[in-house]
Parts: C-alpha cells; sequence; structure tokens
C-alpha cells in the first residue's frame, strides 16, 4: 500500500470512527427513551406491542463493589453476605510483565491481542 493510499485509509477509518460515536450516542438515548416509556422504572422484562411489532424491554441494576470499604469490613460479614461476592482473578499486568518468562503463574494465563487504538490528529 503506497502511502497516498494509506494516508487515504486513516482518514476513511477516522471518518467512521466519528460516525460511530455520533451514532452510538444516539442509539443510546434513543434506547433509554424508548425503554423509559415501556419500563416506567421498572427492572425485569415487560413485553409491549404497537400495531405488528413485539417490543421486549429488559430493565436491569448495576451493582459495583466498593473494594476498600469491603475489606474493611469484611471480617465481620455472616457467611452469606461473603458468599454474594465472587472474586474474579485479574491480571496486574506491569507486575506479570516483571516475571520470568517459566513463572508457574505463565501455565495459567492466556494471552491474545487485544483491539489496538488509534488517534489522528489533524495539524
Amino acid at each position: 500500500m503506497g502511502k497516498t493510499e494509506y494516508v487515504a485509509r486513516v482518514l476513511y477509518w477516522d471518518e467512521l470512527y466519528k460516525k460511530l460515536a455520533f451514532i452510538k450516542a444516539e442509539e443510546n438515548a434513543l434506547r433509554r427513551e424508548l425503554a423509559d416509556g415501556i419500563l416506567q422504572g421498572r427492572t425485569g422484562t415487560h413485553h409491549f406491542k404497537v400495531e405488528d411489532l413485539k417490543i421486549s424491554a429488559v430493565g436491569k441494576t448495576s451493582d459495583n463493589v466498593d473494594s476498600a470499604a469491603l475489606n474493611a469490613i469484611w471480617k465481620d460479614l455472616t457467611i452469606e453476605e461473603k458468599n454474594s461476592v465472587r472474586f474474579k482473578p485479574e491480571i496486574i499486568s506491569r507486575l506479570y510483565k516483571k516475571l520470568p518468562a517459566n513463572s508457574r503463574l505463565s501455565q495459567v494465563i492466556t494471552t491474545k491481542p487485544a483491539m489496538p487504538s488509534l488517534k489522528v490528529s489533524h495539524d
């Protein structure tokens, strides 16, 4: 691929990226608007019919844990409360990368390419 074609591809990607961000924001806003009309603050799956359209809306909540606060009260929780928390192992990349290649930990780690990032700035 020549330099001119490469620059054209980069500019085309930048155009798509901007369109995608705009469309995603617009879709999110419209989805929230439509779902709010159906769900009216309820959670769970709710069905709605308009003419020949069958619409299903799922109201959800998101629960997050304050790790520092959880650590501070962990010893005082009941077994039922402790069983309500799942600990997901997560690699601390900067420390993992410092380990020797033959580390036992590397036997249970799968590494695969992630989506690369690009940023285009116009001078």
